[in-house]
């Protein structure tokens, strides 16, 4: 979903096809970014409305990982993607449905 682009949290919220933007900021984006899989893209600029969301050189790292491994199994999280070891797996889940 991220790979090579920047997205808001509206765009976020549609792709995920849920309505709740507050909700997708609290369960998903804000995980991420204490994850160190995603960043803002206006760092000086954090509660702009044009604010727009990016993957980290790690958050780029495993989404080509998962992409990989969906392509070949076409299963994705299985408990082999994570971030320095310490993600559970509802957070992997959530990774995965996020980055894809």
């Amino acid at each position: 979903m991220l790979l090579n682009t920047e997205l808001s949290s509206s765009k976020i919220t549609d792709m995920l096809k849920l309505k709740n933007r507050t909700s997708v900021l609290d369960h998903h984006i804000t995980p991420l970014m204490e994850s160190g899989i995603i960043e803002w893209v206006y760092k000086d600029k954090k509660q702009s409305r044009l604010q727009k969301y990016k993957l980290t050189e790690e958050g780029e790292r495993l989404a080509r990982e998962i992409e990989k491994e969906n392509e070949s199994s076409k299963e994705i999280n299985k408990g082999r993607f994570t971030h320095q070891g310490n993600i559970s797996r509802k957070r992997e889940k959530s990774i995965g449905k996020f980055l894809i």
